[in-house]
């Protein structure tokens, strides 16, 4: 998993989940977690939260998928349960 902390907000790229996320703190408190499948589409749902990607962590984050490793069969095991959870 990649994270890149830019102020209160942290950008990354978890492979195992195969999902782009950003999330925005005040102190200790998460107020914003978005999650993504693209990095478009992370940067369309950061722009409506008023979450501004440097584009130097934009170039990171698709460094980051060029480089992903394939999930191995457990991790593709418990995403199922996690998209299946989400779409119940």
């Amino acid at each position: 998993m990649s994270r890149y902390i830019v102020s209160n907000v942290v950008y990354g790229w978890d492979n195992p989940l195969q999902i782009f996320f950003a999330q925005r703190y005040e102190g200790e408190d998460c107020i914003d977690d978005i999650e993504a499948e693209t990095v478009a589409e992370l940067d369309a749902y950061c722009q409506q939260a008023n979450i501004l990607i440097p584009f130097e962590i934009i170039e990171k984050l698709q460094e980051d998928y060029k480089n992903r490793e394939a999930q191995s069969p457990l991790q593709q095991l418990i995403v199922g349960w996690i998209k299946q959870d989400y779409t119940s």
